[in-house]
């Protein structure tokens, strides 16, 4: 297991612990942006790996689209929780966005590290 995902797993534990604390549809809307926030993130990040291992020229353009696919999800995302009638009465839109920020910044910073390491290997190759 990576440096990235093990340490969004653990983001995502500490925002179990922060949750449970929380009232109900605080909580509930910190565990969906924490969610989703792990998914996309380790998601744009394994694709920022393979582009620079296969097609390093491109690995600008894979961390650009990785980060529109951030700005989509949490879009959509809030707006989901924010106007779709059955989310909207459980869950709250304010925990879901806060989550999902913190929860993909780890990521983000994390995979862009291990992109720059690859890129710096195969340079000195």
């Amino acid at each position: 297991m990576s440096k990235t995902s093990l340490s969004t797993v653990l983001g995502l534990a500490l925002a179990v612990v922060v949750a449970v604390q929380l009232e109900p549809a605080l909580r509930l809307g910190v565990l969906m942006g924490a969610s989703l926030g792990a998914a996309v993130g380790l998601l744009g990040s394994a694709w920022l790996l393979h582009a620079v291992r296969t097609r390093p020229a491109e690995a600008l353009r894979a961390t650009a689209v990785g980060f529109l696919f951030h700005l989509v999800a949490l879009l959509l995302g809030s707006l989901s929780v924010r106007f779709a009638p059955v989310v909207r009465d459980v869950a709250d839109v304010r925990g879901f966005a806060v989550a999902y920020a913190a929860i993909a910044y780890i990521p983000l910073v994390l995979g862009a590290g291990a992109g720059a390491r690859v890129l710096s290997q195969r340079s000195a190759a």
